[in-house]
């Protein structure tokens, strides 16, 4: 019989899945390790502006090799980091921040992918937060309300009320409630999309990247002339082992690596699972190619096993031996 704690990911899973696919949206579904309690990421999704993934989980604590996975990955890919849980601890409509990666149940999830009008608030450090709408307090700047008039109706201080009329920005529940009483509810906004975009970009500037290994730093510049910087972030609980973002003239490539060179750590069969998981990956979001890094006598068999890859995705995959 199935255990409740798996129950409950499968069940979040599912309801997560048919989101997706009701808005259109194109994802994948990691399965990699096999056991879902030693994963990092479940699901890869992209909206028209933003890459997603997605941890699930029965409840919605993160270990510190989950949130390292998740936030690396989400720098690498330029993605948003976000947990999935069914605990009654996490309320509807309420997105947690919690080490920089935002914790939400199926209901606030789906209310987020789908752009719904249900007001959304971020609890971050003890408080809930909502956003100003910039463009309303702008109208209200044309009709004659002065910043004075801003910020006495929200208790803030001019400098804020700037602030707020020009770069909108999140305020506290107390702050929101005076600002609609006194201007109507449209000043106020639910956390969105792009909230939590503004958010991790500012947050993921203390996401570092690792050292990279020198059979990684080959295996990426090789046939480059030059490369003007690497990132490399390396991942311990998902397919790719490696997530490199190469900078070369102001543009960006990102290479998945995979390593196999050591089967004593990965068995073949988990080689080859990794490879398959990283290219599904790659189908999503941006990854220009897979890197599967081998041994020269293993090189045939791996060629071999992995000749049954969808054609489409085959051009992006390269053995390549160490």
């Amino acid at each position: 019989m199935e255990d409740r704690p798996k129950k409950a990911f499968r069940k979040a899973l599912e309801k997560i899945k048919i989101v997706l696919k009701y808005e259109g949206l194109k994802y994948t579904q990691l399965t990699y390790p096999s056991k879902y309690r030693e994963r990092s990421i479940d699901i890869v999704a992209v909206t028209n502006k933003d890459n997603i993934l997605v941890r699930v989980k029965p409840k919605p604590n993160i270990d510190k090799e989950e949130a390292g996975d998740l936030l690396k990955a989400s720098k690498a890919l330029n993605a948003l980091p976000i947990v999935i849980s069914p605990s009654p601890q996490i309320r509807d409509d309420v997105v947690y921040e919690k080490e920089g990666i935002f914790v939400m149940n199926e209901r606030t999830f789906e209310n987020i992918i789908s752009g719904s009008d249900e007001l959304i608030a971020l609890y971050r450090r003890g408080e809930y937060l909502f956003k100003i709408s910039k463009e309303e307090l702008k109208r209200l700047r044309e009709k004659g309300y002065s910043l004075g008039d801003i910020a006495y109706a929200g208790g803030v201080s001019r400098r804020s009320a700037y602030k707020y009329s020009t770069e909108g920005g999140l305020v506290t529940i107390n702050v929101a409630l005076r600002l609609a009483e006194a201007f109507g509810d449209s000043v106020v906004e639910g956390i969105r999309l792009e909230t939590l975009r503004e958010i991790f970009t500012e947050r993921s500037r203390d996401v570092r990247s690792d050292e990279a290994p020198e059979e990684v730093y080959a295996t990426v510049s090789k046939g480059r002339e030059l490369i003007d910087a690497l990132m490399v972030y390396r991942i311990k609980k998902s397919a790719p082992d490696y997530l490199t973002v190469a900078l070369e003239e102001s543009e960006s490539e990102r290479i998945a690596i995979v390593d196999a060179t050591n089967l004593r750590r990965v068995a073949f069969r988990d080689a080859v699972k990794k490879a398959e998981e990283t290219l599904k990956m790659a189908d999503v979001v941006p990854i220009k190619e897979v890197d599967l890094l081998v041994k020269s006598e293993l090189r045939e068999k791996f060629v071999d096993e992995l000749s049954t890859i969808d054609p489409r995705k085959e051009k992006i995959m390269r053995i390549i031996e160490k």
